[in-house]
């Protein structure tokens, strides 16, 4: 079994008004694919800003990722990490030497100002998934779901290993 760093997170953040003429781009009007890549380049911006090198973005991971957010989104499992160390051993045939691996989940209710915003300051808050965010790796990928409900779930993979 791959060693993994597991951490969840769950922050409040500032709604906003829906009648608003002036949504930011990552609020509930967003698609998907674009909080996703929202989320991706803001954790790259932070990476960025503190000399590390961005994270590659992999679909292989991405898919990983997503069916995660989609199985918490709809019930399936339970907000957090069950099923991460088989979702980093799918992870680990597609690459030639794996070193290890990390998982970052969030959720948020309602309408948000910026969701891919929320998480990643979310998650910068917090020491562990900081800790995730700055660590070692050089592959990722995103998932973004949304429950019936209105609620979205993020998970983000994170590898250190070779294609």
């Amino acid at each position: 079994m791959l060693p993994a760093l597991l951490f969840l997170a769950f922050a409040p953040a500032k709604r906003i008004d829906k009648n608003s003429k002036n949504k930011a781009a990552t609020d509930n009007s967003a698609t998907i694919e674009q909080i996703e890549k929202q989320a991706f380049d803001l954790v790259n911006e932070h990476r960025k800003s503190i000399a590390l090198p961005a994270l590659v973005n992999r679909d292989y991971i991405a898919a990983q990722a997503r069916q995660h957010s989609k199985d918490m989104a709809s019930g399936k499992v339970d907000f957090g990490h069950d099923g991460a160390n088989a979702r980093l051993d799918i992870i680990s045939k597609s690459l030639k030497d794996m070193k290890g691996g990390a998982e970052n989940v969030f959720y948020c209710t309602g309408n948000y100002e910026n969701l891919a915003g929320t998480a990643v300051a979310g998650w910068l808050k917090s020491h562990g998934h900081r800790v995730n965010i700055e660590g070692d790796y050089n592959l990722s990928g995103m998932g973004v779901a949304k429950a019936a409900n209105g609620d979205y779930y993020f998970t983000q993979i994170f590898v250190k290993g070779k294609e």
